[in-house]
């Protein structure tokens, strides 16, 4: 029998292997998005490709310069509330553009206890933040009610991608954003295709979200186009 930290030490030595040490020449995800000059990215994944592409983003408000961007932790346990761990900001100051956080949701490699891995983390997840009500920091709460969207590199049927989209459904039944986005592979089910796809686009839809049938980097293209396209 496999001792509790198992999950997590072996998650952790899978990452350390592949952590990010260069890009290529054609821009990948992490690229795309942090090209887009956003304040908040709210992640569930445990790497730190994102937060290293931030890194080498250039700053638009300062010439020569790069964004600075900040590690903030969902602390969603006890411990987590109690430790301070200096690669991670305790008390950030508001995101900006310069200054743009990347929120991990579920944790980070950097941080064992820190990571929603095994089915009892979820679980203890979930009962948690209907306890306490506050696991999200204010910043998260205010910018998820009032901007679109998008849920990318996630399967409908994730046990991840459900708890996310039950801790965020009432900030994106009230927001103010007139729609949010999530992009999902093709459902592969002989025959019946076109009946899953309209029936996953009525249920995303009780809560604002239009579903994009495709890959990421298909989106990500199409996003760069809409981006560079219109203005190149």
């Amino acid at each position: 029998m496999k001792y509790p930290e198992f999950p997590g030490r072996e998650i952790i030595g899978k990452f350390s292997e592949k952590m990010p040490n260069g890009y290529s020449m054609t821009p990948n995800c992490h690229q795309v998005l942090a090209g887009l000059n956003l304040p908040l990215y709210m992640t569930s994944n445990y790497d730190d490709f994102l937060f290293e592409a931030l890194k080498k983003s250039p700053s638009r408000l300062m010439p020569n310069t790069y964004r600075r961007p900040e590690r903030v932790l969902c602390r969603w346990n006890t411990y987590l509330q109690k430790i301070e761990n200096p690669q991670f900001s305790s008390d950030p100051a508001s995101p900006t553009a310069d200054t743009p956080w990347v929120f991990h949701l579920h944790g980070h490699i950097f941080e064992r206890q820190s990571m929603v891995l095994t089915e009892d983390d979820y679980l203890e997840f979930l009962v948690n933040d209907s306890m306490n009500g506050n696991i999200l920091p204010s910043e998260i709460e205010k910018s998820v009610a009032k901007n679109t969207l998008l849920f990318l590199g996630y399967a409908l049927e994730d046990l991840n991608f459900r708890v996310i989209l039950r801790r965020l459904a009432s900030y994106l039944r009230r927001s103010g954003a007139p729609q949010h986005f999530a992009v999902q592979l093709s459902p592969t089910h002989p025959g019946a295709e076109d009946k899953v796809k309209e029936y996953f686009e009525k249920v995303y839809h009780l809560d604002g979200v239009m579903v994009y049938w495709g890959t990421c980097d298909e989106f990500l293209k199409e996003l760069l186009w809409a981006r560079d396209g219109f203005h190149g």
